[in-house]
């Protein structure tokens, strides 16, 4: 009778292994709505629809990426926004992640792209690989905002920050960003129009917040990577238990954050019950 035991656990673990190799392999999008005041000043001029992408990490849906741009192309955004991690920090190839950059690129749709750890960590460690990377950007229409900020419309402002490396420590050790961390980034704060903001982690979302942020969006914690019905993400990137952000929509006052639970891993090809997502914002307004 022990081996008939055996045999079953063991077929219901390749058939769980098997399952779980087709949904890593697999995207998902996911469709969230969210809302702000008809009174709002600028709330008419930003973008109704769009694409949130995070944590590639130099992974590859098809040659060229194809399966991951034919996704992104039937959803039809009107502006795409990836807050970081296209690569891995190590790896001396950016090759998956340019052909990403490339096909959005001849989609024709605004994209626009801040650094997180990884891109950083590239740019510490292996610089030459990262300044070939950093030189895609010039012969595209895609921008890449390093502590920077550009106008999308006249009163829609874009901004993306560069997280510090001291804000990436593990077990969820935290240190503060300061008002210096946000001046860097430039007019984050400005009261003539809405801002947009792009930052990798989603830990400092109270801090977005109360600095001027109207939509944020992270990724960085890969949804918690093991995802439990009910219980939501296991353990983050910073090897956090039971993360506060995982997934999702969440909210500060009249403060949106949203947060992907990203495409790829690294180092351990780790997704469980967490398929790569492609996230897809529809902005109404409210008769608050």
């Amino acid at each position: 009778m022990g081996w008939k035991i055996l045999i079953g656990i063991a077929v219901v673990l390749v058939c769980f292994i098997a399952w779980q190799w087709a949904d890593y392999h697999r995207i998902r999008i996911t469709r969230k709505t969210i809302t702000y005041p008809k009174a709002h000043r600028w709330i008419e001029e930003v973008p109704k629809r769009i694409c949130v992408l995070a944590d590639l990490h130099e992974r590859q849906f098809g040659a060229g990426n194809r399966r991951l741009l034919e996704a992104i192309g039937r959803c039809r955004p009107d502006i795409i926004l990836i807050p970081g991690d296209l690569v891995v920090r190590h790896r001396r190839s950016t090759e998956r992640a340019k052909a990403l950059l490339c096909g959005l690129s001849n989609l024709g749709i605004p994209t626009f792209i801040s650094p997180g750890n990884h891109e950083t960590g590239m740019e510490r460690l292996n610089p030459e690989t990262f300044a070939k990377f950093r030189e895609f950007f010039s012969q595209s229409n895609i921008t890449y905002l390093d502590n920077a900020s550009v106008r999308f419309s006249e009163h829609v402002l874009v901004s993306g920050m560069r997280i510090p490396d001291r804000c990436y420590k593990l077990s969820g050790r935290k240190e503060s960003l300061n008002d210096e961390d946000f001046a860097r980034v430039g007019g984050l704060s400005a009261d003539d129009g809405f801002v947009i903001l792009l930052a990798h982690t989603p830990y400092y979302f109270p801090e977005y917040a109360k600095h001027g942020a109207d939509l944020t969006v992270s990724g960085h914690v890969h949804g918690g990577i093991v995802r439990l019905p009910f219980l939501g993400g296991v353990i983050s990137s910073q090897m956090e238990l039971f993360p506060k952000y995982d997934a999702g929509i969440f909210r500060e006052g009249d403060s949106v954050m949203a947060l992907t639970t990203g495409l790829g891993a690294h180092t351990l090809p780790v997704r469980v019950f967490n398929p790569p997502e492609i996230m897809i914002l529809t902005v109404e307004t409210s008769e608050r």
